[in-house]
């Protein structure tokens, strides 16, 4: 079975927590049996390593499969 890695870059400018970060699949173009547990957790410095993010998920409008070719 085939996968796709993607390097990430975000801004990390939020108060000292832990945050899920989790990847939507683009689910017209994808066969993804495990979308729901595409998760990390993000850690910064000095949060509590035992607790579990509260943050609240980012909802997209749509996860359409978008291609950039002819752009």
């Amino acid at each position: 079975m085939s996968g796709q890695r993607y390097d990430v870059i975000f801004e990390a400018n939020q108060d000292v927590d832990n945050y899920w970060m989790h990847a939507l699949p683009a689910t017209q173009c994808s066969a993804n049996n495990n979308e729901n547990n595409i998760l990390a957790i993000v850690r910064y410095e000095g949060a509590n390593p035992y607790v579990e993010p509260n943050s609240t998920p980012f909802v997209p409008s749509d996860n359409l499969c978008v291609s950039s070719r002819g752009m």
